[in-house]
């Protein structure tokens, strides 16, 4: 999709800001403070998103999130089954 809009270039403090109509932020998931790229190329700039960064869960989250009553995968089994071969402490 190729949509060309005119936009005007506004001073804002010591920056330029260039508004983003509401139907393009729509059609890109845009949301205010999300990060985005400005490319420079043969005498134009594109703006991306930013992908997401993924959420970091901590270590109470992840426990708290297991299902103990799962059945234990096959490659599980094996690796508990497994001999011994250092100082493992189980």
């Amino acid at each position: 999709m190729e949509k060309k809009v005119v936009s005007r270039v506004r001073k804002v403090g010591g920056s330029l800001m260039v508004t983003i109509p509401s139907d393009l932020v729509e059609a890109f998931g845009l949301r205010a403070q999300q990060e985005v790229t400005l490319i420079s190329r043969e005498g134009e700039i594109a703006v991306q998103p930013v992908a997401p960064r993924p959420r970091r869960y901590s270590l109470e989250e992840l426990i708290a999130s297991m299902d103990l009553s799962a059945p234990q995968a096959p490659e599980e089994a094996e690796w508990e089954d497994a001999p011994r071969v250092g100082r493992e402490i189980i």
